[in-house]
């Protein structure tokens, strides 16, 4: 797995989350958010370098 990003051990991000609101939620333009965004922006484009190269697993239920 590449490395995706260093987040910061603020306490602020912490007490948002265990709130229920993400810090990218309460404080979109804040730098913590703009950590979050380039982290889930980098594992999108890491998903969508992989379509296609691997058949999704087939589902079979059986009685």
């Amino acid at each position: 797995m590449p490395f995706l990003g260093e987040v910061p051990l603020e306490l602020k991000i912490r007490e948002m989350s265990d709130a229920g609101t993400p810090i990218v939620a309460s404080e979109p333009d804040g730098s913590n958010a703009k950590i979050y965004k380039e982290i889930a922006a980098k594992v999108r484009g890491a998903l969508e370098g992989s379509a296609g190269k691997r058949a999704a697993p087939k589902i079979v239920i059986e009685s």
